[in-house]
């Protein structure tokens, strides 16, 4: 249902600024939608806003912009609780936001892989927040895009950040991957999308799937380059049959690694993943001895 109104919804979209974000926040808006569009600063987010009010012809009314720096935990809580404080209706949240890995091996503050925190830890951590709004009214839906790397790079549990043979297509793939398998997390209905090669396709399949008119199946992942008809999704497989997938033996593993940063967060431990020697127990995503 391309035409129908999305007047109703309220969707948070990150890295609003470029690309698929700037796009899709283009499309959300001219649905109807109140888009709040996130970029790695404020200034960012405005510019990008005001360039769609001036040149594409945008109802300013339709937007809000946030700014927050992925590689800064603190960042995505303070953006967190201003979006649940302005937009408790929020609907939808578009994780978008992505980098590419660097070439040389890079630490954040938060004593995580840069690559990693941008690209899951920081959504993973700005999801849970955001929940209690997604999962509290009909239709609310998060939807990952994630890239078709994904299933080139496995998670080596054993050295998540990388530290010992750092490979930057490895660190991009490694991070799309653990996005990938996130939508699967059951606290809120989500799916994942490879979202194809431009940013106007990609942002029509986006927009598609933040429509609570098109029914989606909770944690499957749509694969764009799958088919060419562009009336069509392309493939839709469940987790659970995604050969990248198979080293991953259960959903609290998959997401352990964020676990143990967002509980770190809540409970003043330092943050980061935890060095060599760590174990992480499957259940609980905490650190054992």
């Amino acid at each position: 249902m391309p035409g129908s109104s999305l007047s109703s919804r309220t969707v948070l979209v990150t890295g609003a600024s470029t690309g698929v974000g700037v796009e899709t926040a283009r499309r959300l808006a001219g649905r109807g939608a109140t888009v709040l569009m996130h970029g790695r600063t404020a200034e960012e987010a405005r510019a990008a806003a005001d360039m769609l009010v001036a040149t594409k012809g945008v109802d300013a009314e339709r937007l809000c912009t946030y700014g927050a720096d992925f590689a800064r935990l603190d960042e995505i809580e303070f953006l967190a609780h201003k979006v649940m404080a302005e937009h408790p209706d929020l609907n939808v949240l578009v994780n978008n936001a992505a980098m590419a890995a660097p070439e040389r091996h890079t630490v954040t503050d938060d004593g995580n892989e840069i690559a990693l925190q941008v690209n899951f830890l920081a959504p993973y951590l700005l999801t849970c927040l955001l929940a209690p709004a997604l999962a509290g009214g009909p239709g609310g839906r998060v939807v990952d895009v994630s890239s078709s790397p994904h299933g080139t790079a496995p998670i080596q549990w054993a050295d998540p950040h990388r530290a010992r043979r750092y490979s930057r297509l490895a660190a991009h793939a490694r991070s799309r991957l653990t996005l990938t398998v996130f939508a699967a997390d059951p606290r809120v209905t989500a799916v994942s999308v490879h979202p194809g090669a431009s940013p106007a396709q990609g942002a029509r399949h986006v927009v598609r799937l933040c429509d609570p008119a098109v029914e989606i199946v909770d944690g499957a992942h749509h694969d764009r380059d799958a088919r060419d008809d562009l009336d069509d999704l392309g493939s839709l497989s469940s987790l659970s049959s995604l050969s990248s997938l198979s080293s991953l033996s259960s959903l609290s593993e998959r997401v352990a690694l964020a676990r143990v940063t967002t509980e770190n967060r809540t409970t003043g431990r330092p943050t980061g993943l935890g060095t060599q020697g760590d174990v992480l127990d499957r259940d609980t995503g905490r650190r054992t001895t």
